[in-house]
């Protein structure tokens, strides 16, 4: 059997964002874990409207070894660094309001489609749409990838 690779859960995510739209009556039901997963993530947004004060909660999500990747940089692997990396996006005052609008789940995936909007202290930027793929592991986003789409 094949180990799974992350370009091949990209390339399922991938698939599932262009399947987003297309859920017809014969789409299955998700199981208990798939709702699972998919009310993690909903939490986890909403937790990135609260600012820097919920990055312990935020990071509550995520597994230790968690991998996290933007739009082809390198990734940001393990808790630490990830942590790091997300206080950066506080580092001023930021919260970013994050309006799911579609989410599609199979196993350990889940993939949304929603749009973002940073809200600074001196006002809210544009919003933007962005894919944002999960896959769990032990109940906790092992890992995220964000494909941000600039208008």
């Amino acid at each position: 059997m094949k180990d799974v690779t992350r370009r091949d859960m990209f390339a399922v995510g991938a698939a599932a964002a262009v399947g987003l739209t297309a859920k017809g009556a014969g789409a299955a039901e998700m199981t208990a874990q798939e709702k699972a997963h998919v009310a993690i993530v909903k939490e986890f947004c909403r937790l990135w409207g609260m600012g820097g004060s919920a990055l312990t909660d935020i990071m509550s999500h995520m597994t230790d070894d968690v991998y996290f990747k933007i739009n082809g940089q390198p990734p940001i692997v393990g808790k630490t660094a990830v942590t790091a990396s997300f206080n950066s996006f506080f580092k001023n005052g930021e919260k970013y309001e994050m309006i799911i609008n579609d989410t599609w789940a199979k196993g350990p995936v889940v993939v949304h489609y929603r749009t973002d909007t940073t809200i600074k202290t001196t006002g809210r930027e544009p919003p933007g749409p962005i894919v944002g793929i999960y896959v769990f592991k032990d109940g906790k986003i092992a890992e995220w990838e964000e494909v941000i789409y600039k208008a």
